[in-house]
């Protein structure tokens, strides 16, 4: 089948995919900080430190606004994620056509970006989150992203199959 390469479908992708990469990476903090008994920690210690400016070291507690206020900019920062690998797979055909490669790739700019940030704007947030929660985060988060972006542009991953034999039973 042909990629799509609509405006209308990119821009549905980009924000889709956008939307459901931040939620599933929030819905995965969720639960990880609900299992350290801290809930809300990740997205209030990332607001305190992107948007507050506050040391890593210093976050003790949680905050409402940093979290509302990181929440948006999350989300924006997704979309943005989104729209470059909507882009690069239907415009430039740079992603490989399958659901894995867009999830590899996903996965290659969501470490790089975090390790970036880390290194050259917020050092320690990656300590801060924990590295293996940031790892299986992004994991979750580029397979949440990649069904959405492959199937914008290719069709379900997985068709059932209608004139399958059926087995009989002895």
């Amino acid at each position: 089948m042909a990629v799509s390469t609509k405006p209308g479908d990119i821009q549905f992708s980009s924000l889709m995919s956008g939307a459901y990469g931040s939620s599933a990476i929030a819905l995965f903090f969720l639960i990880v900080d609900a299992l350290r008994g801290d809930v809300l920690f990740t997205p209030s210690f990332m607001g305190q430190v992107v948007l507050f400016g506050m040391a890593p070291a210093d976050v003790t507690s949680i905050r409402l606004d940093a979290m509302a206020l990181y929440s948006l900019v999350h989300l924006a920062a997704f979309i943005g994620i989104g729209t470059i690998v909507s882009v690069a797979y239907a415009r430039f055909s740079l992603i490989p056509r399958n659901a894995v490669a867009v999830a590899v790739a996903l996965l290659a700019l969501l470490t790089i970006g975090t390790m970036g940030v880390d290194r050259l704007l917020f050092p320690g947030i990656i300590d801060g989150i924990g590295r293996l929660p940031l790892a299986l985060g992004n994991g979750f988060t580029s397979i949440t992203m990649a069904v959405l972006v492959y199937q914008t542009f290719e069709g379900p991953i997985w068709t059932p199959r209608a004139n399958a034999p059926q087995q009989q039973e002895a």
